[in-house]
């Protein structure tokens, strides 16, 4: 039987067995090439610091509120899967066994999904599974992007250089953004952003904020982008904005962190 990957509880991780259903008709099956890892969510999982597991979430408030934990261990993750097509149901038409999809599923080695969500998915040729899985991570980027609204000559300040960190880099350089301030704690980041055209700071040296407002004529940046997921980086975001600036949080906050 196939194998899915499990978070028993905090710090602890497993493999259990499981079935898979007959297909519908408008079903395919999928065998996991390569799945792609959300670092900070599914640590939060692991470290069972995420909220899912201690407050009741309100999809239509989007807001976790007091009462029975939404979720509970032993729980599986997952967040991006490059899959190939093994099995078509029997009125599958626009797909065929052989193509390769990119499809939001758990850490799994097969999953079935819907032939629409397999057509949305498919990957070109040219793309391989190891590119394919930030394909969800670059829809939250430009999500990021739109949200902050950048116009041409923009200043902005993006805090944490992680994958979504760095493609947010590269579409507000693609959205005219004037100066770019890369924020980050790690060297290769920090390089990458340079060669993507933005100004980097170390977050270790000294009151980057206070620097920011120093290279913008005292005034801040017109957008502030988070993506680190810490308060520092979040508290940081909101001292470096000019005044009636954006402010844009991409990252998973939890726990005390001040």
């Amino acid at each position: 039987m196939p194998k899915e990957l499990v978070f028993l509880g905090p710090g602890k991780v497993g493999y259990r067995e499981y079935s898979e259903p007959d297909l519908k008709k408008d079903e395919v099956r999928l065998r996991s090439l390569m799945s792609g890892i959300s670092h900070g969510t599914e640590m939060n999982y692991y470290k069972g610091t995420v909220p899912f597991l201690h407050k009741k979430w309100n999809p239509n408030l989007r807001i976790f509120e007091k009462g029975e934990a939404t979720l509970s261990y032993p729980t599986t993750v997952g967040y991006e899967n490059v899959s190939i097509i093994t099995e078509l149901g029997k009125k599958v038409k626009d797909v065929k066994i052989g193509d390769r999809v990119r499809v939001f599923r758990p850490h799994r080695e097969t999953n079935i999904v819907t032939e629409d969500d397999a057509k949305h998915g498919l990957l070109p040729d040219e793309v391989s599974p190891e590119e394919g899985i930030f394909g969800h991570l670059a829809v939250v980027a430009l999500g990021a992007v739109h949200d902050a609204r950048v116009k041409i000559g923009d200043n902005v300040a993006i805090f944490g250089l992680g994958a979504i960190g760095l493609m947010v880099n590269q579409l507000t350089k693609m959205n005219g953004a004037g100066k770019i301030f890369a924020v980050d704690l790690i060297e290769k980041r920090l390089t990458k952003a340079k060669m993507y055209g933005s100004i980097p700071m170390d977050a270790r040296e000294g009151d980057i904020a206070k620097k920011i407002k120093e290279l913008t004529d005292f005034k801040g940046v017109d957008v502030a982008i988070e993506t680190s997921g810490t308060y520092k980086g979040i508290n940081e975001a909101i001292r470096c904005c000019r005044i009636a600036g954006n402010v844009v949080t991409v990252g998973f906050y939890r726990g005390n962190q001040f």
